[in-house]
């Protein structure tokens, strides 16, 4: 195993070095089962064929402390160990203060006379870690890490009647996860509550739909304190599967006599409750479809690249900004609620009834008019519940805010929306309108532009193009007139601003655009942008290769191999994911006492 690896490292070490792009790269620190911290790194970068890769460079045990400084030696020598250290971008991570120590100190060893404000130039923010710090601000308010290690605490020790009290201060979320958790506990439950949805349709006496029928079968998903996807989830099936869990709870109380069998009333979600959970799952929607968007690979320059952050930003300010509105009390104004960035479209109304229509598209056809109505009552929730509501949504938007900011501290956020030939800077010009904005605005031009000049300088005429000239000169090729004409030329070329002229061409109209070819088609005419725009596209919007890494590791350090050394876990999860990006051939035979062959007798 361990020739393999060393054999298979240097054939990565090799295509790092044709890579045509700056190695970007993600990182992240996590606890294997058998109880190592291990550091994940993998490498962001375009080959030569256009293609955006990404490989694990290491899973390397840090011993010690756990500090920003100790995780930047181990990451300064793996890029040794690849050769890669005058090639390394931008820095992908989450938003931990260990992790902006961890790079400050990662760029200085590369490069001793980078400033801070250069470091900040290239540290980029993990976009699925800002959507869950908001979804959590959402869901359990201003301090989440403390329900959350509270009730972690209280799982860990199995203490179940005190983990129960802490959810039910979560209010409608908290009730549904210990109805979850009540009908999940034995296999009797989950058959009682699909023998009594299978029953259910007969006693009412009306036909089941396709749709129904398959949500029989389904099964009420869990949530945890820590996965707030979870939480959109497990409400979600619920909605789906409202019918079956009140006919379960109701069934309950008819049948049995004993308390610790049948849902706790306290425990039961009443009509506001369902509205509520509803309007949650409605909040939480547009940050777990963008989360699924951009946990990709942007093979094809999207659905995981880095202009999808500042764009996705704009998104959910947007619409939590309209959330604001919508829950605030009706003698409220715009102007009243501060902060609001965009002025809200006339057409709430009907937006608010094709919304509350599709939560009920899962109910039986004869009850959907009354479910629809239901929601669409005046004010549909109750004051204490719409309260609930605007404080969530505040929290919400605030962090987003809060993040928003902090991504005006690099360059490269507003640069790949600049240099995507789709939006180059009009998208920039026509969302930041404000007079404010248009300081963010021309903050953001100079600093693209600065960063590039500094990054990319304009070079000396190559020496082959001196030597051609001269060439020609002594064949008597080209006349003086000629010579001068080519002379003047070539300087209105050097002296031409790539930025400016890109910029002023304005955005590239067309569908399903591959931004990634456009600059491989457009490199002649921008031969220094070019450059800068593919090393932007080579970013991964969110650093979600590491924590893929965890949980494949997780699944391989199994209770039967906590005996597995850190350097052969390594080992084992650099091969499978150099094998599963088609980075490596297998095959081959390798000699342990020599250099390895492959079956027709060449070197590999």
């Amino acid at each position: 195993m361990r020739k393999l690896f060393e054999v298979k490292k240097g054939a990565i070490s090799n295509q790092l070095e044709k890579a045509i792009t700056k190695v970007s790269f993600s990182f992240d620190m996590w606890t294997s089962p058998n109880r190592y911290a291990v550091l994940d790194l993998h490498a962001h970068y375009l080959d030569a064929s256009y293609q955006v890769q990404s490989r694990l460079l290491a899973l390397r045990r840090v011993r010690r402390s756990h500090s920003g400084n100790n995780q930047a030696t181990i990451i300064y020598d793996i890029f040794g160990e690849y050769g890669i250290r005058d090639r390394v971008g931008a820095g992908v991570s989450d938003n931990a203060t260990s992790n902006d120590t961890c790079l400050a100190s990662l760029y200085r060893q590369l490069s001793p006379s980078m400033t801070e404000e250069k470091i900040r130039n290239h540290r980029t923010r993990c976009f699925g870690h800002i959507v869950n710090l908001a979804a959590r601000a959402l869901l359990w308010g201003e301090d989440p890490d403390s329900f959350e290690r509270e009730a972690f605490a209280e799982a860990a020790f199995q203490v179940d009647e005190r983990e129960i009290r802490l959810w039910r201060k979560r209010g409608a979320v908290g009730k549904l996860h210990i109805i979850v958790r009540f009908v999940r506990v034995s296999p009797q439950g989950r058959e009682l509550m699909i023998s009594l949805a299978c029953n259910q349709g007969d006693e009412d006496g009306y036909q089941l739909f396709e749709e129904e029928r398959a949500a029989i079968d389904l099964e009420l998903m869990q949530n945890n304190e820590t996965r707030w996807n979870s939480t959109f989830l497990m409400i979600q099936r619920a909605i789906r599967k409202r019918m079956h869990i009140d006919h379960f709870i109701t069934y309950l109380e008819t049948k049995t006599a004993e308390p610790r069998q049948r849902v706790p009333v306290q425990d039961q979600l009443s009509p506001q409750d369902w509205l509520l959970l509803a309007e949650i799952q409605s909040l939480l929607k547009p940050l777990y479809e963008i989360t699924m968007r951009c946990q990709g690979w942007a093979k094809e320059g999207r659905h995981g690249a880095l202009w999808e952050v500042m764009i996705g930003m704009e998104y959910l300010l947007d619409f939590f900004e309209e959330q604001k509105l919508i829950f605030s009390p009706p003698d409220v104004t715009t102007d009243e609620l501060g902060n609001s960035r965009a002025t809200v479209n006339r057409g709430h109304s009907a937006l608010r009834v094709d919304q509350v229509r599709g939560h009920g598209k899962h109910l039986p056809q004869r009850t959907r008019d009354e479910y629809t109505g239901a929601f669409l009552q005046a004010e549909n929730l109750d004051d204490d519940h719409r309260r609930c509501m605007q404080i969530s949504i505040d929290n919400c938007w605030s962090k987003f805010d809060e993040y928003y900011s902090l991504l005006g501290q690099s360059p490269l956020y507003p640069g790949a929306i600049i240099l995507h030939p789709r939006w180059n800077v009009s998208w920039l010009e026509a969302n930041w309108t404000s007079h404010e904005q248009l300081v963010w605005l021309q903050d953001a031009k100079n600093s693209v532009r600065e960063f590039f000049e500094h990054q990319y300088p304009r070079k000396e005429r190559s020496e082959t193009t001196k030597t051609a000239v001269g060439k020609a000169m002594l064949q008597g090729e080209v006349s003086q007139f000629d010579q001068w004409m080519q002379n003047y030329d070539r300087c209105v070329m050097e002296e031409e601003d790539e930025l400016g002229v890109y910029m002023r061409q304005g955005p590239v109209r067309r569908e399903n655009l591959h931004p990634i070819l456009w600059w491989k088609d457009h490199r002649e005419e921008y031969p220094r942008l070019s450059k800068f725009a593919l090393d932007i596209l080579a970013i991964p919007a969110m650093s979600v290769d590491p924590e893929r890494t965890f949980s494949v590791t997780k699944l391989t350090v199994s209770s039967q191999r906590h005996s597995l050394s850190p350097d052969m876990i390594e080992e084992m999860q650099c091969l499978r994911n150099w094998l599963g990006q088609q980075a490596i051939i297998v095959g081959e035979v390798v000699s342990f006492g020599g250099d390895a062959m492959g079956w027709n007798g060449e070197e590999v």
